[in-house]
C-alpha cells in the first residue's frame, strides 16, 4: 500500500484466507487435528503471504537489508500507532464493561451497535489507506500543494461517504437491528445508541481520513497523543459517568460521540498548521 499498490495486497490476502480455510477443513476434519489443525493452516497461510510480499517488494527494488536508521524511524511510528491502538482498546473495553455492569440486555444492545461501528470503521478505513499512500507520497516528494489538495479531496469524499452511511442507518433504524436479534428488550435498548451511531458517521469518516493523512505524513506522535487524550480523558470518564449516574446505553454512546468529535477537532486544528507536513519531510530526509 505504501507504494500505491492496493491490488497486490488484496490478491495475496484473499488467496491466503482461501488457502487457510481449505487447509483448515482438511486438517481439522480430514486429519482430525482439531484446533491444532486450524493453527497449522493459519500459520502456513501467513508464512506463505510473508514470502510473497517480500518477493513483491524485492521485485520493486525495495531495500530488504536491515538499516538501523530506517528501523529507528519505523519503530518510532510503531510505538506511536501502538499507543493509539492501546488507547482505543482500553476505552472500548471499559465502555463494554460499563454496559455489562448495567445488565445483560444493555450489553447485548451495546454489542450490536459497537460491532456495526467497528464494521463501518473498517469499511471507511479504505479512505484512510488511500490518504496514507497518496499524501505520504506527496509529502515525501516535497509537494505540499499536492498534499493539501489531496487532503481537501479526501475529506470531501469522507464527508459524502459518511453522510450516505448515516442516511442508510437512519432509514434502517427498525430493520437493521432485527438482523442481529429478535429480543424485544434488546431492540428497545439499542435505539438509545442508534441515533448516536448514525449521526456521528460523517464526523467519523472525516476523522478516519485525517488519521490516514497524519499517518502518511509521519505525524504519528500527534495522532497517538490526540487519541490517547480523547480516549482516556473524554470517552473513558463519560462512559464511567454513564454507569454511575444511571444514564444507560445512551450515556455510553454519548461518550463515544464526544470521543469522535474531540479527535475531529484536534485533527482539523493540526491541518491548519504546517507541522504535520513538515514532520513528513523530516521523516523522508531521515529515510
Amino acid at each position: 500500500r505504501g507504494v500505491q499498490d492496493t491490488v497486490t495486497p488484496f490478491a495475496v490476502v484473499l488467496t491466503a484466507n482461501a488457502v487457510s480455510a481449505a487447509l483448515s477443513a482438511v486438517l481439522v476434519y480430514g486429519a482430525h487435528l482439531g484446533i491444532r489443525g486450524s493453527a497449522i493452516a493459519n500459520a502456513l497461510a501467513q508464512s506463505a503471504s510473508a514470502v510473497i510480499f517480500a518477493a513483491a517488494l524485492a521485485r520493486r527494488g525495495a531495500h530488504l537489508r536491515p538499516s538501523p536508521r530506517r528501523m529507528a524511524v519505523q519503530l518510532a511510528a510503531a510505538r506511536d500507532l501502538g499507543t493509539r491502538t492501546l488507547a482505543f482498546l482500553v476505552s472500548f473495553s471499559v465502555a463494554t464493561a460499563v454496559a455489562a455492569h448495567i445488565g445483560p440486555v444493555t450489553v447485548a444492545a451495546h454489542q450490536i451497535a459497537i460491532q456495526l461501528w467497528s464494521f463501518l470503521a473498517l469499511s471507511l478505513d479504505a479512505l484512510a489507506i488511500a490518504a496514507q499512500a497518496l499524501v505520504g507520497s506527496a509529502v515525501g516528494a516535497g509537494d505540499v500543494a499536492a498534499a493539501k489538495e489531496l487532503v481537501r479531496r479526501l475529506v470531501r469524499w469522507g464527508l459524502v461517504t459518511g453522510t450516505a452511511v448515516s442516511v442508510v442507518l437512519l432509514a434502517g433504524t427498525t430493520l437493521i437491528p432485527r438482523l442481529f436479534t429478535s429480543d424485544p428488550a434488546v431492540l428497545a435498548t439499542v435505539r438509545s445508541a442508534w441515533w448516536y451511531l448514525a449521526l456521528m458517521q460523517p464526523a467519523a469518516a472525516v476523522v478516519f481520513v485525517l488519521d490516514g493523512v497524519l499517518i502518511g505524513a509521519g505525524d504519528t506522535a500527534y495522532l497517538a497523543a490526540v487519541t490517547t487524550g480523547a480516549g482516556l480523558l473524554v470517552y473513558l470518564p463519560l462512559a464511567l459517568l454513564a454507569g454511575a449516574a444511571g444514564l444507560g446505553l445512551g450515556g455510553v454512546w454519548f461518550g463515544l460521540t464526544c470521543f469522535v468529535l474531540v479527535r475531529l477537532a484536534a485533527c482539523l486544528v493540526r491541518m491548519r498548521g504546517t507541522r504535520w507536513w513538515r514532520r513528513g519531510m523530516e521523516a523522508a530526509r531521515a529515510w
